[in-house]
């Protein structure tokens, strides 16, 4: 008798196994669902996180597109304090705004240099409210300058003598007349100006001779900054001629005094008097005159000292050097456009015996240099001889006298930068100044020079030293 297999053939297990299958299915695909939903979400946020990157990274760099706006600004005389509140400024997505400026390091409270800045800028993405902020100290390239390694020196017998960072040269010399002045609007445009109305200009290649209209002698010559066609001659008898871009024609200051100087900080020039005029002198010794083409006008009266030299650092910003009495030097300082802000300042030449001031030169307005005639200590049994040099530091004057065998009296000086200048005198005798120290050099000519003229030092490049991202 045949045994039927009953376990393999009960319809209840067949529908539980179908069951189970089902079951089994469901759960895969709940797994697989599961698994792509996050798959799904995991690229979302990467794709998320990586928009806010690269937001960050443009906010980035919008805030340093701010500090190079920032550097150019500074680097074009635009001063630290001038520097915030500048912007929104606004480049593709978003901005960028200078917020602040300080003159203190990241710390707060160290000071910076003179031509440093420190300047906090905001870079914006506007739609992702995305912000980023940097700070940066910037310089503005004064405290780097390039040599101009270029000077001329004017004499007699016309000479004209050029500096070139390593020695000098004779570049002409055109005759029996003194040159008096020089100046140089760039290295390719200058005049020298001396006796009988001598007028020669430079080209960049040589020199000529210019008809400057009068036979008076041009003790004095200066241009309008960086404007060739401006410039102004002054000589005896109140004699101004005013180069026009083509010819030398009349500008009347009116005086008959001799002019010994003249200085144009802009498009308004100061000039000042110094010996009078005519066998008899005249009622005036030592005026300033304020004007230009279109006329002049009598900034200070002065009956009692001659003025020799003048120098402005800016319109408010003049001084002057000239005559001396038994016991001071004499210099002079004003503000321009006002009589009443002019003052002598008087300083004592003990131990030095009284000496007239010839030349000035101010390269910056708490820096300035004048020279003049040779002193000695003098007394009975013979003193030591000096290179009169007075210097001023910002408040005051101070005798920086050069003792010398045989110095000789000093004419006039330039000053290319705080670092350099040149003083000029008689016997050929030049001094040269290193930023530290004045020294007498190996003379070049045995003839007096009268005119000096450095050009100034090109300010360096702006740059940004240091920069960092703000915890707050």
């Amino acid at each position: 008798m045949m045994t039927r297999n009953c376990f393999f053939n009960h319809p209840h297990l067949s529908r539980q196994r179908g069951a189970v299958t089902v079951i089994l299915a469901l759960f895969l695909l709940a797994v697989i669902f599961f698994a792509q939903q996050v798959v799904t979400r995991s690229a979302g946020t990467a794709a998320f996180n990586a928009s806010l990157q690269g937001d960050a990274v443009e906010a980035m760099l919008l805030a340093e597109s701010g500090l190079e706006r920032a550097t150019k600004r500074f680097g074009s005389g635009t001063a630290c304090g001038s520097l915030a509140s500048d912007g929104p400024h606004s480049i593709g997505r978003g901005s960028f705004t200078i917020t602040n400026s300080y003159s203190t390091h990241f710390d707060g409270s160290t000071a910076l240099g003179a031509s440093e800045c420190r300047v906090r800028v905001e870079g914006k993405i506007t739609s992702a409210k995305v912000t980023r902020t940097i700070e940066g100290i910037l310089d503005d390239g004064s405290s780097s300058p390039i040599p101009s390694n270029d000077a001329w020196a004017v004499g007699a017998n016309s000479d004209i003598w050029r500096w070139n960072g390593s020695a000098w040269s004779l570049v002409t010399s055109s005759g029996s007349l003194t040159l008096l002045a020089v100046y140089c609007v760039a290295t390719d445009d200058c005049w020298a100006v001396g006796a009988s109305g001598k007028a020669r200009h430079w080209n960049g290649t040589v020199w000529s001779d210019s008809t400057s209209g009068t036979s008076n002698n041009l003790n004095g010559i200066s241009c309008v900054p960086n404007d060739g066609n401006k410039c102004y001659a002054a000589g005896n008898n109140g004699v101004m001629r005013y180069w026009n871009g083509s010819s030398w024609v009349s500008s009347s200051v009116g005086t008959s005094d001799n002019l010994q100087g003249v200085d144009c900080p802009s498009t308004t020039c100061y000039t000042v008097e110094g010996e009078t005029s005519g066998m008899m002198g005249g009622s005036t010794k030592g005026d300033v005159y304020r004007g230009n083409s279109t006329g002049w006008t009598r900034d200070y009266y002065n009956t009692s000292y001659e003025m020799h030299a003048i120098d402005c650092y800016a319109d408010d910003d003049c001084r002057s050097a000239g005559e001396n009495n038994s016991s001071y030097f004499h210099l002079w300082t004003g503000t321009g456009n006002a009589p009443s802000t002019w003052s002598l300042q008087s300083i004592a030449e003990s131990p030095v015996s009284s000496r007239i001031l010839r030349g000035i030169s101010c390269p910056a307005s708490n820096d300035c240099w004048t020279v003049g005639d040779k002193t000695s200590s003098g007394g009975m049994m013979g003193g030591s001889d000096y290179y009169t040099i007075l210097h001023w530091n910002g408040s005051s004057w101070s005798q920086q006298m050069l003792l010398d065998a045989a110095p000789q009296d000093m004419n006039a000086i330039s000053c290319a930068s705080a670092n350099e200048c040149f003083a000029v005198g008689d016997s050929g005798k030049h001094l040269y100044y290193n930023g530290s120290s004045w020294t007498e050099q190996s003379s070049f000519t045995s003839n007096t020079l009268y005119g000096i003229y450095f050009l100034p030092d090109t300010p360096g490049s702006p740059k940004l030293l240091e920069w960092r991202e703000p915890d707050s």
